[in-house]
């Protein structure tokens, strides 16, 4: 009996603070609206079953931005707290807090914020071409290739189109025997 109120009457607090960012997200156009502060907090029991909460940075992100008209934050600082019972290397109940403190940042216009989105997109789209030209040359390295194994003899024509579609197992056509 001693022995397990001795067990409950002990806890542990672990502080982790970092620093996330100190320069703006955008190009220039930030107009800073206040200091804010946000705050998630999860209570977790057994180490597995969340009684409550969530304790992501986005939450306590989220939370800071709640009722302001800012789009993100800047010159953010994390602090990270864990309360365990009865000890952190054995938790049996834990919360942990999640606490951010920035200066919440709102753009001038939508004209930044846009700009950085149409810069996104085209540089997609840049992608998707390249990978679409990758596999054209693909195709056409296959096809050529499958020529060449066409015009071997027949006894040396199936093992020349494995090879081919071991090596491009996404084109393989089928062997002919």
């Amino acid at each position: 009996m001693g022995l397990s109120l001795a067990l409950l009457g002990t806890a542990c607090t672990h502080y982790a603070p970092m620093q996330v960012s100190t320069s703006p997200v955008g190009s220039g156009n930030e107009v800073p609206v206040k200091v804010a502060t946000g705050e998630s907090t999860a209570s977790v029991l057994f180490g597995f079953v969340v009684l409550s909460g969530n304790d992501s940075l986005s939450a306590a992100l989220q939370d800071a931005l709640e009722g302001t008209e800012a789009d993100t934050m800047m010159n953010v600082f994390v602090d990270r707290q864990a309360f365990c019972v009865p000890a952190c290397w054995f938790p049996l109940y834990l919360r942990t807090t999640t606490q951010v403190f920035g200066t919440l940042v709102r753009y001038e216009g939508a004209s930044a914020f846009e700009s950085n989105i149409e810069s996104r997109l085209a540089a997609e789209k840049a992608a998707a071409e390249a990978a679409q030209r990758v596999v054209h040359e693909r195709q056409a390295t296959y096809r050529s290739r499958a020529q060449k194994c066409a015009q071997m003899s027949k006894r040396r024509r199936p093992a020349c189109m494995r090879r081919q579609n071991e090596k491009y197992p996404d084109l393989k056509e089928d062997v002919e025997d």
